[in-house]
């Protein structure tokens, strides 16, 4: 089954947001070294992102995506929370899972080890980082970044980062990605914005609701109507 054909809109935004939440930190985790990876996060803390998605395919644009969400972090795990739906990544159970609250649902999705990888310390090879120019955004001097990052799957992405000049967090991002076959003809762009708070955050965020129902990822993809439920383990 094609799902990209099923996702609404919405979910490709929210997918899209998780996607450079997730891709920003596995690019820092690629780095060869410290010095390779400028890109620096708290050790726990919550962000604010304001994004907004283009896209196009078989030639025809789409009307501009717009989505707000909070992102929750602390070692080993992530959360990020969207208007109806949230993304969860959990290092130490390795597993992924996307929650639909209105349906009170969740899927698991595959896991992959280098989004979290940056808030151990390991910092693999893979990822070029080039400063270009030092400006402002939304009030905060940061510097400019160029991130050349590998191929990922069938999709072409080249990235720019904007980080504050002294803190070394994010405060821009810009992810564009083009189809790598050319018959597709696909190409997406995410603008987000990105406001860090440090602090501890609570246990809870990091839970899946007892009261959810595990149901497959086309079920998920479906706006909740299963194909086939079962039971939480």
């Amino acid at each position: 089954m094609n799902t990209t054909t099923l996702l609404s809109p919405r979910l490709w935004m929210f997918i899209a947001c998780v996607g450079i939440c997730f891709g920003l930190t596995a690019a820092a985790a690629r780095a060869e070294d410290e010095a390779a990876c400028p890109l620096k996060f708290p050790e726990e803390f919550k962000a604010k992102m304001n994004s907004t998605m283009t896209s196009a395919g078989a030639g025809q644009a789409q009307p501009p995506q717009v989505m707000t969400s909070t992102l929750y972090v602390r070692k080993d795990a992530l959360r990020m929370e969207g208007t109806d739906q949230s993304a969860l990544m959990l290092g130490k159970e390795q597993k992924n899972y996307l929650l639909n609250h209105d349906l009170k649902h969740y899927a698991e999705g595959p896991f992959s080890r280098e989004g979290l990888d940056i808030f151990s310390g390991k910092m693999p090879p893979g990822v070029v980082w080039n400063k270009e120019v030092t400006e402002e955004v939304n009030g905060t001097k940061c510097d400019r970044y160029n991130v050349t990052v590998p191929a990922m799957g069938p999709m072409n992405t080249t990235i720019q980062v904007w980080l504050d000049v002294e803190k070394h967090w994010p405060v821009q991002v810009v992810t564009n990605m083009t189809s790598a076959d050319p018959g597709m003809n696909f190409s997406m762009n995410v603008r987000a914005t990105i406001a860090i708070t440090e602090g501890a955050q609570k246990p809870e965020y990091f839970e899946l609701p007892k009261d959810y129902n595990l149901v497959d990822m086309p079920a998920f993809v479906h706006g909740g109507t299963p194909l086939q439920e079962k039971d939480p383990q």
